[in-house]
């Protein structure tokens, strides 16, 4: 009998409600976590802070709804985790580890670790993700700027080979960036492969 492989345990990335329901979530086989991909980063834990503004207690699952000022979205227990959620009441301000899942479309978390904390933490947070999106900014405009000029340098008339491009680009942000830009339209596929920008 093959052996579970281990996984690394992953990182609680700090980020917004509305980043989550932004991002695309992607289900994987076996044992790799599910994901939610908020710009370049593959979420699979979250470090949320918002406010509990809803509860329902049912047999063998408790769920809140939580509100950080970007959206609204549900994180629930099932069965002996439910004790997580015994303090836990609407009104509280709470910093919550948890997985994204997704059920009949609707998209919730699971609650590893959840905890009442201050609600001057809620500014902290706020500042922090206010200068984490100021510095993707900037590189997704480095990444633009880069990805223009080396399309213009390979494009001969028919469009760049999509393939040399990435070879060109760091290959881990490459197909994100051309996909971010053919969606907004600032470049575009004129033939299969080949990409062109918008003169």
């Amino acid at each position: 009998m093959p052996e579970q492989q281990i996984q690394p345990r992953q990182t609680a990335h700090k980020v917004c409600i509305k980043d989550l329901f932004n991002g695309v979530y992607v289900q994987q086989e076996g044992w790799l976590p599910n994901y939610i991909q908020v710009l370049d980063k593959q979420v699979s834990r979250i470090n949320l802070i918002a406010t509990v503004i809803d509860k329902q207690i049912f047999d063998s699952l408790i769920t809140i709804s939580l509100d950080d000022g970007t959206g609204v979205i549900q994180a629930k227990t099932f069965n002996e985790d439910t004790k997580k959620l015994q303090n836990i009441n609407i009104g509280d301000f709470i910093l919550l580890i948890g997985r994204p899942r997704r059920y009949n479309e609707q998209l919730f978390l699971t609650i590893e670790i959840i905890k009442k904390i201050p609600p001057a933490w809620g500014k902290v947070r706020k500042l922090e993700l206010e200068k984490a999106n100021k510095q993707d900014d900037s590189g997704q405009e480095n990444d633009r700027q880069k990805l223009f000029s080396i399309i213009k340098k390979l494009d001969t008339g028919q469009g760049a080979d999509i393939s040399e491009v990435l070879k060109m680009l760091n290959p881990e942000k490459g197909e994100a960036v051309i996909n971010n830009l053919l969606k907004l339209g600032e470049i575009y596929e004129n033939r299969p492969g080949y990409i062109k920008t918008i003169d």
